[in-house]
């Protein structure tokens, strides 16, 4: 089994329950709503894309997928709230305040498997959340008057190409030496973070 098909079985409990947090008909009753669910994906994509970063500065430059390209989900998400007007800043609220990013002195002490398998887990959430969220752009799209061009930026991802993104992504993860398990820890955390901003939950399940 590869180490995608088993983070897959290891967070397809936090995938699903992702799945019953984000509402597509409360998300899309009007701009407001829609900006609000934007700022608390910005509170969970942010924090989340900085850690892939800090884990991708320690690792070999030659590992492979055009990283600058994938890790840009925060601008997409920035650019949809600029054209939507109001406030462009992630709601932290949202998810208890959560916005930690990992200090990157630790990671001094891990080797590559261990560096790729954070990496892996983290990167893991985020491209299956691009791919996800490229099947509710059109009701997106339809119900609001937003466009890949103004306002659904970040929902329309990579476009016409992201299946194959995904399929490139899947080929590249398979082929790493990675700390499974770590990878498999990362991804439930990203998940969980992704729970608590979208759902408006803390860490203890009480509304923020």
């Amino acid at each position: 089994m590869s180490v995608m098909d088993v983070l897959r079985q290891a967070t397809r409990p936090q995938h699903e329950k992702l799945h019953e947090v984000v509402s597509l008909d409360e998300m899309t009753q009007d701009r407001d709503s829609y900006a609000e669910m934007l700022r608390r994906y910005l509170a969970a994509v942010q924090p989340s894309e900085a850690e892939a970063r800090s884990y991708l500065a320690k690792l070999p430059s030659e590992i492979g997928l055009d990283w600058n390209e994938r890790l840009q989900k925060s601008d997409w998400l920035t650019a949809d709230l600029s054209e939507l007007g109001g406030s462009v800043s992630a709601d932290f609220s949202s998810c208890g305040g959560d916005q930690t990013v990992v200090a990157s002195d630790g990671l001094e002490e891990l080797g590559n498997p261990e560096l790729l398998g954070r990496f892996l887990g983290t990167v893991y959430v985020m491209e299956g959340m691009t791919l996800g969220a490229d099947r509710m752009v059109g009701v997106i799209a339809e119900r609001l008057s937003v466009s890949s061009d103004s306002g659904a930026r970040f929902f329309s991802g990579y476009g016409r190409e992201n299946a194959t993104m995904w399929k490139q992504f899947r080929a590249w993860g398979a082929e790493q030496d990675v700390d499974v398990d770590l990878a498999a820890e990362t991804a439930r955390e990203i998940f969980g973070r992704f729970e608590r901003c979208l759902s408006g939950r803390t860490r203890t399940g009480e509304c923020a």
